[in-house]
């Protein structure tokens, strides 16, 4: 019904093209109307995106790369990014870095190993945003290993999943400005090596 009344409604051409605020949740959306969508909505109005690569929508954050002009995705303050791989969110995350995102979720696929060098230094410049409030990281222990924690952040709500003693001790001697720090899932393996 929604593609019958774009093409035949002169208002909703209007309000699409004059709307600027969108919220994109694509958790159970088909690949028909996700693609319908790709082709109506301009990346720069979107301000709210949610992308899913699990089960039930297999390649969508793949197909959002292809199709969306990731560069304009400028006025995006919440991003939420659930199995995704590191690829793709490498994609992602590079244009994001001039971005003034509020809210960052992301929860990597089960099978991914250590980052690579240039996802590590994307995903620290953005966890140093001055308007990042709210972060919710799902990775393995042995990634956190490896995300280098900026020196400096304004983020007041973290929430990490699957974490180690290593890592927290990595956050918590560097300057934050936490109002809450929620550790699920976690590991104090080698608690007597760190020093605090």
């Amino acid at each position: 019904m929604l593609k019958s009344k774009y093409y035949t409604s002169r208002r909703f051409y209007y309000c699409r093209n004059n709307y600027n605020s969108y919220k994109l949740n694509f958790k159970s959306i088909s690949k028909e109307y996700f693609n319908f969508i790709s082709h109506i909505i301009h990346p720069e109005n979107i301000i709210s995106l949610k992308l899913f690569g699990d089960d039930y929508t297999p390649g969508q954050i793949k197909s959002f790369i292809k199709n969306f002009q990731l560069n304009k995705l400028n006025r995006l303050k919440y991003l939420k990014l659930i199995k995704i791989n590191e690829n793709d969110l490498e994609l992602i995350l590079k244009y994001l870095i001039n971005n003034r995102l509020n809210y960052l979720e992301i929860e990597y696929r089960q099978y991914f190993t250590i980052l690579n060098q240039s996802t590590i230094i994307i995903l620290q410049n953005i966890l140093a945003f001055e308007t990042l409030q709210e972060v919710i990281l799902n990775m393995r222990s042995y990634q956190y290993d490896f995300v280098q924690w900026p020196q400096l952040t304004y983020i007041q709500y973290i929430t990490l999943f699957n974490s180690n003693i290593y890592q927290f001790s990595q956050i918590i001697e560097k300057e934050n400005q936490f109002k809450s720090l929620r550790l699920i899932n976690f590991t104090m393996k080698n608690f007597n090596e760190i020093t605090f």
